[in-house]
């Protein structure tokens, strides 16, 4: 079984709950200070295995994109908080953009 939420202009669209949305806001600064990026979406899928997020950013104009995976929703925000304060997120150039 997969499910799949894709996530856009969260803010606006209100469809995610309080808690998540303290930490996307916190996400979106900790991705401005110290990878210079801006947030632009995010895709979040479910499988039997757990979580895999795809961040998409614009750096210096490009689209980029960097994947996350983990077994749980807390475990998917301690991997990118350590991978972000520890500079191991890996920027691809988001060949999907438009």
């Amino acid at each position: 079984m997969s499910s799949e939420v894709v996530v856009h202009n969260v803010k606006e669209q209100g469809i995610l709950p309080g808690w998540v949305l303290n930490k996307m806001e916190d996400l979106e600064h900790m991705l401005g200070f110290y990878e210079g990026v801006y947030l632009t979406g995010m895709t979040i899928k479910r499988d039997e295995e757990g979580w895999f997020v795809v961040l998409k950013a614009t750096r210096k104009g490009e689209a980029v994109v960097h994947y996350t995976g983990g077994r749980s929703w807390p475990e998917i925000w301690e991997f990118l908080a350590y991978e972000i304060t520890h500079k191991q997120l890996s920027w691809r150039k988001d060949k999907y953009a438009k």
